[in-house]
This record gives structure tokens, sequence and C-alpha cells, in this order.
């Protein structure tokens, strides 16, 4: 079933071609919500849409912020900059972007744009699950002290 981007548009990341900048909305997402002292106008079919707040995401980088913002975006250029980024359509309707911290995927929604989901948290899903291994060995050694798991 591909999920509609738009059912929960602020929950997600949107991986966007045709932006230059990250910009956020969902103040769920991103940690230090500061005032800047530079506004961005953002472009776009409805118009232009100041800010002058930036935000920190917590794994990847600095971000534009307004709450009164559409959607949360990563620009496809700068992530590529930094990161290795795959598709492969025959495998995965996913751009796949090769983190330190795991694989995140963007799937493709039905509207066809590439979206992420985080968890609350915003772990990757490899981090969540190393989390959750980990949790299970401790309990099977019946949670011994920190000095004594060392």
């Amino acid at each position: 079933m591909v999920q509609r981007a738009e059912d929960n548009k602020k929950d997600v990341i949107l991986l966007d071609n045709q932006s230059t900048v990250y910009y956020f909305c969902n103040q769920n997402l991103v940690q230090e919500i500061t005032p800047s002292m530079q506004t961005m106008i953002l472009q776009t079919n409805a118009g232009n849409k100041p800010t002058s707040h930036k935000a920190k995401d917590p794994n990847y980088c600095e971000v534009w912020f307004d709450i009164e913002g559409m959607a949360n975006i990563f620009s496809f250029a700068k992530m590529e900059d930094k990161y290795c980024i795959t598709y492969d359509s025959a495998v995965d309707s996913a751009f796949n972007m090769h983190t330190e911290n795991g694989i995140i995927k963007f799937r493709r929604s039905a509207e066809g744009l590439y979206y992420y989901k985080p968890n609350k948290s915003f772990f990757t899903d490899c981090q969540v699950s190393q989390a959750k291994r980990s949790s299970k060995l401790l309990h099977a050694l019946g949670c011994p002290s920190i000095a004594d798991l060392k």
C-alpha cells in the first residue's frame, strides 16, 4: 500500500530535488529553535514566505524553521553533497540515503513525492533496531548494573 504524503505531511520529511534549503515546520522534529540574524524567503507556487528562525535537526544539519510552513524538506542536492544516495527502481521505489547512522529510506508516496517518516526521537530504523536488541540482551542477562555489564 502506498502512503499519501499529504495525510501527515507535517510528520514526514520530503527529499526535494527542487529545493536548495533545508526547511522544517514541525517543532517535534527539530531542537533549539532560535531567531536568526538573517531572513530566508521561501519561493513557492503559492508565493513568497519569509522566515527568520533556524533550528537544529538532531542528526543532520541546521534548518530554516517556520511553524506555519506546509512541509519539512531536505534539499536533495545538499544531502547528496554529504551522503551517498542510491536509487534502483527494479528493487524498490525509494531513495536510500547512506548515513553514518544507517540507511534513511525515502519512499514514494501516492502523489509521487519521496518521504521519510522519522520516529518521534528521530532515530534511524537501524538505531531503533540496535537499541531493541541491546534491551533484550540486558534483560536476558538479568538486568545487571552498568558496571557489571561492562
